[in-house]
């Protein structure tokens, strides 16, 4: 029994890898500098990318960042100094979709996103959007994976990644290299 979880998770692993190959140096870049500079951090998410959401959301309030999952009945207003990042596997989810049209016309924070296609109504509203591709088992570099909800675990693993560098960035004045 352990073989075979062992097995799924190395696959699983190596498709997570593949679904973040894509993503650009200068992007990610500019994805932790829009954290540091940003006043608050918020995220957005449903369905499972809310679990990405408040994932990211609670590991910034643990390394210091003011940071609030949006949707909360405690969850403040945002301000142009904040930033929002939003997840989403379709990049058409109407609640984060209407957030981000809100955000933009009446406070114009940096709005970022976390979904695959750039050209998605998300992404077409974002500042700046990171491609995390969605798992499709037709794909010939990805194996045959059960794991349904890879982009939502390559999306954690993204986020805990980029919190590893600002850490590291803010507390030890170094860089951990993405390439």
């Amino acid at each position: 029994m352990m073989m075979l979880i062992q097995k799924l998770i190395e696959n699983a692993l190596k498709d997570m890898k593949n679904l973040v190959m894509d993503v650009e140096n200068d992007k990610v870049n500019e994805f932790i500098e829009t954290i540091l500079n940003s006043n608050r951090v918020f995220t957005i998410g449903v369905g499972f990318s809310k679990f990405a959401a408040e994932s990211c959301a609670s590991q910034l309030i643990r390394n210091g960042f003011d940071s609030y999952l949006i949707g909360n009945v405690s969850t403040p207003a945002v301000e142009k100094e904040d930033c929002v990042i939003g997840f989403s596997r379709s990049g058409e989810s109407e609640y984060i979709v209407n957030t981000f049209e809100i955000a933009r016309k009446k406070i114009d924070p940096k709005l970022m996103s976390i979904t695959p296609d750039s050209n998605s109504s998300l992404g077409k509203l974002s500042d700046l959007n990171i491609p995390i591709k969605k798992f499709d088992s037709t794909n010939e570099n990805l194996s045959k994976n059960i794991f349904p909800d890879l982009f939502e675990l390559t999306s954690l693993l993204f986020v805990d990644a980029v919190l590893l560098n600002i850490i590291k960035r803010t507390m030890y004045n170094q860089t951990v290299s993405f390439e």
